[in-house]
């Protein structure tokens, strides 16, 4: 008897994408067969249906119980649904929070000793957590990010200066750019100049150009 009450959750997930349907049929024929109608319970919903088995308002009890426990599950069914973009919306404002933390600690960094490791460790996140987030927020993986972030570090300290007060190597050395070639391509690509040039443009005057 006990197998044959599973039957109806067994066959309710073993019909991905109709699992509502399937319910709704159930609960409709329930409703027929306690009217007296055509309704037909599907086979395996629920207690035999043969006649001279106990007393009619035993079967009538059972019937509502049996309509009552699908009814509900069907509603917890519709609820779940409808709370599933809601689980998406908390997963994107999540990450967004665990990138604004990581970027709020990398802007507050002074020099290159920067790691992927040290945004994990302030976010309290794996590296994959954070190169999901990342990906979803930025577009970009973390390690990207940062090599964006330091890039920025040395045109802000190329646009001041001259070639008399420093040169680009220094500054790409004070940043962690090890390999110039690599460096002055990567400055290229996110600036559309080489750090030479914004070098050897003329600092403007302090409030604009006049």
């Amino acid at each position: 008897m006990q197998s044959r009450h599973r039957k109806p959750l067994d066959r309710l997930h073993a019909q991905p994408g109709g699992q509502l349907g399937q319910l709704r049929l159930w609960v409709a024929a329930l409703h027929g067969q306690q009217a007296g109608g055509p309704g037909e319970v599907p086979r395996g919903c629920g207690e035999s249906s043969q006649a001279g088995e106990g007393p009619a308002d035993d079967r009538a009890e059972r019937g509502a119980a049996q309509v009552e426990l699908l009814e509900t599950l069907l509603a917890t069914l519709d609820v779940a649904n409808d709370f599933e973009p809601s689980r998406s919306d908390r997963t994107r404002q999540a990450w967004s929070l665990i990138v604004k933390i990581a970027e709020d600690h990398a802007l507050a960094q002074t020099d290159a000793s920067l790691y992927v490791t040290d945004l994990c460790r302030v976010t309290g996140v794996s590296e994959r957590t954070l190169e999901y987030a990342f990906k979803e927020v930025t577009g970009l993986t973390p390690m990207a990010y940062l090599m964006r972030l330091r890039l920025h570090r040395v045109r802000q300290a190329l646009l001041p200066a001259t070639p008399e007060s420093t040169t680009v190597s220094a500054e790409a050395l004070n940043w962690g750019f090890w390999h110039f070639g690599e460096f002055s391509r990567a400055y290229k690509d996110c600036f559309g100049e080489l750090p030479s040039d914004t070098l050897r443009r003329k600092p403007e005057p302090p409030g604009g150009r006049q």
